[in-house]
């Protein structure tokens, strides 16, 4: 016969413990057996969970459009065309596979190979058919320039570049008083003892306002390497524009210092700031600075913007 007796564990002779093992005067009836119910046992204090802001995904999103940051990555609105996120993405990848090829981890890859105009379309087209996969979509004009550029990147710069890379994708991430810090470095290179982070970005060069927020992003990921590699600084930075045609063009060359590195911190601390009083507040309307002309020339929720209609009354 099974014995259905709850046990709450056994003697040292093998006996099942029961409730009526514990004397009267470790059982628990009341609720005044636990702790005086006039005392106070604190006061609540609600916590917010710490959130990862990522540099590009929150930081220059906000700043770029307050109001598209908060329809699209705050309410989780999808754009109906996704052109220019097909468009990073499908060029980043796309390279991510070409230095794979040349470290040889690629199948039927040859270690130390420049991957081919068609192999760079081979993998192009797996990319692509995998964001087509996620209901993301792209003109065929749009496409056929961001094939060109990767391939006129690998055949350019490959030979010069792919030996050196040390990662790809490289994460960082560190943990702050209030929030948790993230970023992705596309390139980390090393040549000899010499440390550079490199980001790709996939159009031409663009306005000075826009190129102090993409240095303001490689400052942030310097300090992000610095939490990682004992208080040290890379040597260098480049920021890549895949659609320029002159290599002096296209790199645009960074020298972090301390001082720039701190400066693009305390900024990073501000915007997390002003997102938190934004997602506090609700506000995502109120604009004070107008985003860029090209912003809000392919911005799907500009019907009613008022940033958008005072662009268009000047």
């Amino acid at each position: 016969m099974t014995d259905d007796t709850l046990s709450l564990g056994f003697t040292d002779s093998g006996q099942s413990l029961t409730d009526q093992w514990f004397g009267k005067d470790q059982r628990i009836t009341e609720a005044s057996d636990v702790a005086d119910q006039g005392e106070s046992v604190g006061n609540y204090r609600g916590s917010e969970l710490k959130r990862p802001y990522s540099i590009t995904g929150d930081i220059l999103a906000y700043r770029r459009c307050k109001r598209q940051y908060g329809y699209f990555d705050e309410h989780g609105f999808i754009p109906a065309r996704a052109t220019q996120l097909f468009f990073g993405r499908v060029v980043h990848e796309t390279l991510d596979l070409a230095h794979k090829h040349y470290r040889g981890e690629l199948d039927n890859g040859t270690k130390g190979e420049i991957p081919s105009d068609k192999q760079i379309a081979e993998f192009f087209r797996r990319i692509a058919d995998s964001l087509r996969a996620q209901n993301m979509e792209i003109s065929e004009e749009a496409e056929k320039k961001a094939l060109n550029y990767v391939q006129q990147f690998n055949r350019k710069e490959g030979p010069r570049l792919y030996q050196d890379v040390h990662d790809t994708e490289h994460a960082l991430r560190t943990d702050k008083e209030n929030y948790i810090l993230e970023g992705t470095v596309d390139v980390l290179l090393r040549d000899g003892d010499r440390i550079e982070i490199w980001d790709y970005k996939a159009g031409r060069r663009p306005s000075v306002s826009e190129l102090e927020d993409y240095e303001t992003q490689l400052y942030t990921y310097a300090a992000l390497y610095r939490e990682h590699n004992n208080g040290e600084l890379p040597d260098g930075g480049v920021i890549y524009f895949l659609g320029e045609e002159t290599r002096d063009n296209a790199q645009f060359l960074i020298d972090f210092e301390e001082v720039d590195v701190n400066q693009s911190l305390e900024a990073f601390e501000k915007t997390v700031q002003e997102i938190k009083r934004s997602r506090k507040n609700q506000d995502w309307e109120s604009i004070e600075n107008p985003p860029s002309e090209q912003t809000c020339s392919v911005c799907e929720i500009k019907r009613n913007c008022p940033a958008y209609e005072v662009d268009e009354s000047n």
